[in-house]
């Protein structure tokens, strides 16, 4: 039995094929390589298969995930860095006009009365009533010294006291770092200003930095203070190393906005210097040596707590900025192990449906050349015509069309049947995600009750972020499981209607048919008729006449 092709353009088709060398070809060859080491003949993965798709799969995510935590973290540190508490306090605060509340540098103000009035009662360093407008404010202060230490600090001012105990706000001999916009600079100069004169030099950035880390959440889980970073210790690269930052699966909330200013006050109160190479060096003066120091006791006090309470007013404030927000809810969404699983997941399954998609490539043309019995012009070629043929032509050249569906039918669920790990990552990717949401529901309302016991508006805000934190990763894990398995469950229906269409090549109708010259078929031996007998005589024999006895 021949296979002779209904092709009308074979020779065309000779004619255009591409000499052996070509980029094409090599192509094919690499393809014909590839699907020989990797996959079985039904495309199932061989060992060695498993173990490249394995690492490829994992590596990919773990420099894709490494990569988006460096990108996002950055984003929002650079968000914190740069949020203006003043300006976002004017402008969503009643009555007062962004353009003038910070004041004229003419009388040596930073801030207008409305707005220093506003900041006071809202970081709760002076109670509604003890000035009920604008106007009472001046005439307060001079009753309430802690209160005008802040005002002092807020006007580039210094709090000075005389022999006779009169509490006045002199203009500041240096320009602290309070003169700038940033409100993490504010912050530093706050608790700079509570302990300066000439000889204090400004504190260096790394401060900023490392408590523009603490707001958003990213340093090491085992540090549970910020004394370490904040009084100088390890270079930076020790504090939050870069690799430990791109795998970091959770936010770190053990520290809060009141740890970090009551830390920052500690400092200022402290003689501390900065051994470090390569770091400008300064120090912090003994409280005694301190401008304010004339101060009694309970007054010294209430001066720290209102600085403290300004502080950490103005770092909850940094949280609220749109900006943050916007970085903040960017980075949860691809932060925690259920992330980084969907994502290992989701390269697993798009690196064996890419190499399924070039190995069935390389046997579509193969079945090209077996369906149109075309003489292999290259090297490539006629590997791919003996790897189909050995496979599929002895079943697609049978003429009864029920055996070739027959074979059609079993080779293509051998097809499906070498799927499964496909089909394995679709149905794990919303699996992942809806167990990332159930975590984070636990987490939400195992710290919900953080909230009822919470003393300050600033612990009242960490235990809302934290809360809110926790029900952001439950929906982002979803909401990821969904993308990546829509994506996913695409490209596999795709590559599965060409594996189909591949196999279809060889069973199409009409395509396929036996020749024209049939082989000789045995004819039917047929045994001869018998005569009747003859009573009480025998059959006849050859040499008996009919009608009467032999001679």
């Amino acid at each position: 039995m021949t296979v002779i092709a209904e092709t009308e353009d074979t020779a065309g088709a000779r004619l255009d094929a591409l000499p052996e060398g070509s980029t094409y070809h090599r192509f094919l060859e690499a393809m014909l390589l590839m699907r020989v080491l990797l996959f079985e003949r039904t495309l199932s993965l061989t060992r060695r298969g498993w173990w490249l798709v394995c690492l490829v799969s994992l590596l990919l995510g773990v420099v894709t995930y490494a990569s988006m935590q460096w990108l996002y973290q950055g984003r929002l540190i650079a968000a914190i860095e740069a949020v203006d508490g003043i300006a976002d306090f004017c402008a969503e605060t009643e009555g007062l006009d962004p353009a003038t509340c910070r004041g004229n540098t003419s009388d040596d103000r930073r801030v207008s009365p409305q707005l220093l009035w506003a900041l006071l009662i809202k970081a709760e360093v002076i109670a509604s009533t003890e000035a009920e407008t604008p106007v009472e404010l001046d005439e307060k202060l001079r009753t309430n010294r802690p209160a005008l230490a802040v005002s002092c600090f807020l006007k580039d001012s210094v709090l000075v006291v005389d022999a006779e105990g009169k509490a006045e706000c002199l203009p500041s001999k240096i320009v602290p770092p309070a003169t700038k916009s940033r409100t993490l600079d504010l912050v530093l100069g706050l608790t700079w200003a509570m302990c300066q004169n000439s000889s204090t030099n400004p504190a260096t950035d790394f401060q900023k930095d490392r408590i523009a880390h603490f707001l958003a959440g990213i340093y090491p889980g085992s540090m549970s203070d910020a004394s370490g970073a904040l009084s100088g210790g390890p270079n930076w690269s020790d504090f939050i190393g870069v690799l430990m930052a791109g795998l970091r699966l959770a936010p770190s909330s053990s520290i809060s906005d009141v740890e970090i200013i009551s830390e920052l006050t500690r400092l200022s109160h402290a003689q501390y210097s900065v051994d470090d190479k390569g770091r400008q060096g300064y120090r912090f003066l003994e409280a005694d040596r301190c401008p304010v120091s004339k101060l009694d006791a309970h007054d010294e006090f209430r001066r720290m707590q209102a600085f403290q309470k300004l502080g950490a007013f103005l770092l909850g404030r940094v949280g609220s900025n749109p900006n943050v927000r916007i970085a903040s809810t960017d980075l949860t969404y691809w932060t925690g192990p259920e992330q980084l699983c969907l994502i290992i997941t989701g390269y697993f399954a798009f690196v064996l449906i890419l190499l399924r998609g070039l190995a069935s490539l390389a046997t579509a043309r193969g079945a090209v050349l077996a369906r149109d019995n075309m003489r292999a012009t290259t090297r490539s070629e006629r590997h791919l015509e003996s790897f189909v043929t050995n496979w599929l032509k002895a079943k697609a050249t049978d003429p009864d069309p029920a055996v070739r569906t027959y074979w059609k039918d079993l080779i293509t669920d051998e097809l499906i049947s070498g799927r499964w790990p496909v089909r394995f990552a679709i149905a794990t990717l919303p699996a992942i995600g809806f167990i990332g949401t159930v975590r984070g529901i636990l987490l939400s309302l195992s710290n919900a009750d953080a909230i009822v016991w919470a003393s300050t508006q600033a612990d009242r805000a960490d235990a809302i972020a934290t809360l809110s934190g926790s029900l952001g990763l439950a929906f982002a894990t979803t909401m990821i499981a969904l993308l990546i398995g829509v994506f996913i469950s695409l490209l596999s229906s795709l590559e599965g209607r060409f594996e189909e269409r591949t196999i279809l090549t060889l069973f199409r109708e009409g395509k396929v048919v036996v020749s024209s010259v049939q082989p000789v078929t045995p004819p039917t031996v047929v045994p001869p008729a018998r005569s009747p007998r003859r009573s009480g005589g025998s059959p006849d024999s050859p040499n008996t006449k009919r009608g009467g006895p032999s001679e």
